[in-house]
């Protein structure tokens, strides 16, 4: 019995080897949680570190991103680091794990791109509202808002993208069309998938004072329908879900609109391990 214990060490260590690094691959790119394992969240966070959190954002567009960063850091033990469009690459994205995109209504078709990227390599990200709906053809972010109070309109409307989404195939990746964006008062967060990790301990049916909310399209046939907003009688996708490579959530209002410590701690637990 010993003899062959020792023969099939071998076989054993490999077989470790590969259930480990199948665990590895299938947690990096979203597709089980470490919890989902008894005891791999502390393998796992040993090997890969403190996750990093970005938060691309600009001067225009639905949202607070200052806000959102502060509920994050104050609910969760996570840090968020402002990326600014103009610093955009891929290969500044890669250093992160999850990337959230708010109130950047404005975003170059090379910024998009890059994000692109990011998401054709299995990265989570959390798009916000009307981000990167509108942009400039080859100029820089901090130049936009330079030539909005410019006086003389007519070379800056002639460059304005609108529906910049069609435009650069991200409906492709968000599975949504914009449509509009509107100021929803007494909305109300309804619950679609109550044993979705996000809404776990929530109440079905949320009440929301007054929130921006953009309205979009959703391509039933690829999305996960999380939450609906009830406004004024009708309801619109407030929270979708899809699988890219990695994962998509798209959010049609600031999560910061909430105003809950639970709701935070269970979105950022969704979308990053460590």
């Amino acid at each position: 019995m010993e003899e062959e214990l020792k023969q099939n060490i071998p076989h054993i260590i490999i077989l470790v080897i590969l259930i480990v690094g199948g665990l590895f691959v299938l947690t990096k790119f979203s597709w089980i949680r470490c919890e989902d394992v008894p005891g791999w969240c502390s393998v796992y966070c040993k090997l890969v570190g403190n996750s990093r959190i970005a938060m691309i954002s600009g001067k225009t567009g639905v949202g607070n991103p200052e806000e959102f960063s502060r509920q994050i850091m104050q609910y969760t033990y996570h840090v968020v680091e402002n990326i600014p469009p103009s610093q955009l690459s891929f290969g500044v994205l890669q250093r992160y794990d999850l990337v959230i995109v708010e109130r950047v209504e404005n975003l170059t078709e090379k910024q998009i791109e890059a994000i692109q990227g990011y998401m054709d390599t299995g990265g989570t990200i959390l798009w916000i509202g009307d981000s990167g709906i509108k942009g400039i053809r080859g100029l820089p972010e901090e130049l936009i808002n330079e030539n909005k109070n410019n006086t003389n309109q007519s070379t800056v409307s002639a460059e304005l993208q609108q529906n910049q989404w069609q435009k650069t195939g991200l409906n492709n990746y968000l599975l949504a069309e914009y449509e509009k964006t509107i100021d929803a008062r007494n909305a109300t967060l309804i619950t679609i998938m109550e044993n979705h990790p996000i809404m776990l301990g929530l109440k079905k049916e949320l009440p929301i004072r007054r929130t921006e909310f953009t309205i979009v399209k959703e391509n039933p046939a690829g999305v996960t329908k999380i939450s609906n907003m009830l406004i004024n009688g009708e309801e619109y996708v407030a929270i979708m879900e899809n699988r890219y490579v990695g994962r998509i959530i798209y959010f049609a209002f600031p999560p910061e609109n909430v105003g809950s410590e639970t709701f935070i701690m269970n979105l950022i637990g969704y979308l990053v391990n460590c």
